[in-house]
């Protein structure tokens, strides 16, 4: 792994140290700035944790984290955050989230597995505030 990809981690961890991050992250434009981004799954006992370092990736790099609590029955199964994995996918939103503004580069999103239980979709908003996600039916 790059130098600064590892400098990279190692300061999200000094800023999460609760969570134990599942290597290793994937790497995909996420943001629709021409840039790779870097994305990892990880979790404690009370959540589970996506998060994104914006790229260029060195330590100094903005993250960004979406959160959800594990044991809810609207949110994660805790059998199933055990098995989370993060995976790069293109984005393809349902129709009531597709707000269909152009970015500059089009932007790849997140595939959050829970085996068996679910699997969340993460994007990168159009107004660019941030993520947002859904869950797929």
């Amino acid at each position: 792994m790059p130098q600064k990809v590892v400098m990279a981690l190692r300061v999200l961890r000094l800023r999460l140290p609760e969570i134990a991050w599942v290597e290793p992250p994937v790497h995909a434009d996420l943001t629709g700035n021409g840039i790779s981004d870097l994305a990892i799954v990880g979790k404690s006992t009370q959540s589970l944790v996506v998060a994104v370092i914006i790229g260029p990736i060195d330590s100094g790099s903005k993250m960004l984290w979406l959160s959800f609590p594990i044991g809810d029955p609207d949110f994660v199964n805790a059998a199933c955050a055990a098995k989370a994995s993060l995976a790069v996918e293109d984005v393809v939103l349902p129709a009531n989230l597709d707000d269909a503004k152009p970015t500059r580069a089009r932007p790849k999103g997140l595939r959050l597995e829970l085996p068996p239980c679910d699997v969340l979709h993460l994007f990168w908003r159009a107004d660019s505030t941030g993520f947002a996600w859904w869950r797929q039916p």
